[in-house]
């Protein structure tokens, strides 16, 4: 049995007890005035948060105070906590560090709330460079879709006027330092060059157009440009070429040496004239040669690009009844299509603002 406790024992229990109930007393009252000091610099910070929340966006300086606020108000629940288990916490203490305001919201939901906002703000900014990026990206590639619509033939075109800008400035170079022209430009050529281009003048002579003249003469022009188109058969040629040079004399004892018997092609066996062979003044035979396909395909051909040339020489244009009327006359409107065709791209876009009204 364990021994019997003596009354002096008792009384020192108790007295402990009492003194240890003491401390708790004292110490959640200490705590008490704690938490009422966090929460009054809790409410001020968000006084303040709220007034330039009113007028501005909050500054660093009263998001620094909230969290502050924020940080204490969590230490003085934690600290609470572990005083629950060495004494009985007031029922103040047990309703916890947050004071539910008239809408329901507590101030730490209300700082989140801010934070929030923060949060919004930046995304909103972001939100709007991204709109801007994309805003510059399609100018930028409208830019170049506009460059690239630039013809072939305009930039060829540039690149002639180019060369024959540098040109006039060699020779401007050449007078001045009293040189030959001339022979300058003659020492790059080599002789192939120079005959070619001899010949290329020449042709370029003769297709010269030489203005209105009469129907002979333009008839007599066009035989002698399709005799120059004509290619003659070679292949074909030879072959008639090889066919009757392999006839053999007769063998029936004729020693006429007029008559060959033929020994190739499809007349094989057949007793013919050498004046039909070649031809000559004597020879009677006429329109027994029958060009194959391929000379019928090149017959039809040329027959059909001199009809096409022809369309095309004297096409008829007909005017366009929606197109505006800019011209007085029918010389007017084809000067003004000369200078549509030369200035237009230049001059396209202050038209345009002078028909709108928005022309400077």
């Amino acid at each position: 049995m364990p021994p019997r406790r003596t009354r002096a024992a008792k009384a020192a229990q108790e007295e402990a007890k009492a003194d240890e109930s003491s401390r708790a007393v004292r110490r959640t009252g200490k705590e008490r005035e704690r938490e009422q000091e966090q929460e009054q610099e809790q409410e001020q910070a968000l006084g303040q948060a709220e007034d330039e929340r009113d007028g501005q966006r909050p500054d660093a300086t009263a998001v620094e105070s909230v969290e502050k606020a924020a940080s204490n108000g969590s230490t003085g629940a934690s600290a609470k906590g572990k005083g629950k288990g060495k004494g009985k916490a007031a029922p103040e203490e047990e309703g916890g560090a947050d004071v539910i305001e008239e809408d329901g919201s507590s101030k730490s939901e209300q700082a989140n709330a801010l934070t929030m906002e923060e949060r919004m703000e930046k995304m909103k900014q972001l939100r709007k460079k991204m709109a801007e990026s994309s805003i510059a990206n399609r100018k930028a590639v409208a830019t170049e879709a506009n460059k690239a619509k630039k013809s072939a033939k305009q930039e060829a075109a540039i690149a002639r006027k180019m060369a024959k800008a540098e040109k006039v400035l060699d020779e401007r170079d050449a007078k001045e330092r009293g040189e030959d022209v001339e022979r300058q430009r003659a020492m790059g050529y080599s002789i192939e060059e120079n005959e070619a281009w001899e010949a290329k003048l020449a042709k370029k002579a003769i297709t010269k157009d030489q203005g209105a003249i009469d129907p002979q003469s333009a008839a007599e022009r066009t035989y002698r440009r399709q005799i120059n188109q004509l290619k003659p058969d070679l292949t074909t040629y030879d072959k008639q070429r090889a066919s009757a040079l392999g006839a053999s004399p007769l063998q029936s004892g004729s020693s006429s040496s007029a008559m060959t018997h033929t020994t190739t092609g499809p007349s094989k066996g057949q007793v013919v004239k050498k004046d039909d062979l070649y031809g000559g003044i004597n020879n009677l035979a006429y329109g027994d040669h029958k060009p194959d396909d391929a000379a019928l395909d090149r017959v039809t051909q040329h027959l059909n690009q001199e009809s096409d040339f022809r369309s095309k020489r004297s096409r008829y244009r007909p005017d366009d009844a929606d197109a505006e009327v800019n011209y007085i006359n029918d010389k007017n409107k084809h000067f003004n299509k000369k200078i549509k065709r030369f200035y237009d791209s230049y001059t396209q876009e202050i038209r345009e603002n002078f028909e709108r009204g928005t022309a400077l």
